[in-house]
């Protein structure tokens, strides 16, 4: 493998050099790797490698040439995002497409010492993925499409009927009317994906699921996530901060909320949680589904 790693360095950087290779922990689509080279003049840089797994290549075969030229406009725009160096769509060196990056110093941070704080970075950051304009990015799926895919396939049962209840709620209603302009999705935008320095907002990253839709998708998935990590209250506070920073219509968000939570409640027992973590976070979950459905059939 480390023939292949100088094979791409050399490609990237004719005159650079490969000094080291480390495989990073923690990604659940993309295989990633940092990589330390020594370019053309004599610099040290740290870059990432991204080989997306083979779920998001069936998705979309461009997908590495596509978060590429993605990047690349957010970078452009002074979002808090690595920035591209090479893509290798083709699978030239790796054996499969790649992304190669630039490396962000930073850390995710589980526990704040400024909640507050924290949570207004978080909404702040993504209200200004949300006010880029998408004239450029009509390369990217419609998050539309991915939400009909799913209304057209069995789900597992989350329990006590909700599951199925929701399901064929959300299909009589499909396709929910859009109150909202359509956006730029980041479609995963969870703590696990910020990156912060001296609890700074740093960085975001793993762009692999942008869409274009509206907002509500991604405000429902980010309420879910902060709720599991930090309570009802911070999701509240979360949703309430970043309204005040990208108002929009919130009357179809249950819609959003439901669907993100039976989306994702089949996937939980594959994260290789403690069985205690595992059953907080169903339950955690199930509350989140149960109240947006209340919402809904009220």
């Amino acid at each position: 493998m480390l023939e292949k790693f100088i094979s791409l360095v050399a490609a990237m950087e004719p005159q650079g050099k490969l000094l080291q290779v480390q495989p990073l922990t923690g990604g659940v689509s993309a295989e990633t790797t940092a990589l330390t080279i020594q370019d053309s003049k004599g610099q040290i840089i740290k870059l990432v490698v991204r080989c997306h797994g083979q779920r998001d290549l069936e998705r979309n075969p461009h997908i590495a040439s596509d978060e590429f030229r993605l990047l690349n406009y957010l970078y452009s725009a002074g979002l808090p995002v690595p920035r591209p160096h090479f893509v290798d769509q083709g699978g030239m060196y790796l054996s499969r497409p790649c992304l190669v990056c630039s490396y962000i110093p930073g850390s995710t941070l589980t526990t704040p010492s400024s909640l507050p704080s924290y949570l207004k970075q978080m909404a702040d950051t993504l209200a200004c993925i949300h006010r880029l304009s998408i004239g450029k990015l009509g390369f990217l799926p419609q998050q539309e499409e991915h939400i009909a895919a799913w209304l057209s396939q069995p789900i597992e049962p989350l329990g006590n009927g909700l599951a199925d209840e929701g399901r064929l709620i959300l299909q009589a209603t499909w396709p929910w009317k859009q109150n909202n302009s359509s956006v730029l999705l980041h479609g995963d935008y969870w703590p696990g994906n910020i990156l912060w320095q001296n609890e700074r907002l740093v960085g975001v990253v793993d762009w692999e699921d942008a869409s274009l839709g509206d907002p509500l998708a991604d405000l429902a998935s980010t309420r879910l996530e902060l709720l599991w990590a930090f309570g009802q209250q911070a999701m509240e506070q979360f949703t309430a901060l970043y309204s005040l920073a990208h108002p929009l219509d919130t009357g179809n968000l249950a819609y959003y909320d439901l669907f993100a939570a039976l989306e994702v409640a089949p996937k939980i027992e594959n994260w290789g949680l403690a069985a205690a973590t595992r059953r907080a976070m169903e339950d955690k979950l199930y509350s989140f589904a149960a109240a947006a459905l209340a919402v809904i059939t009220s």
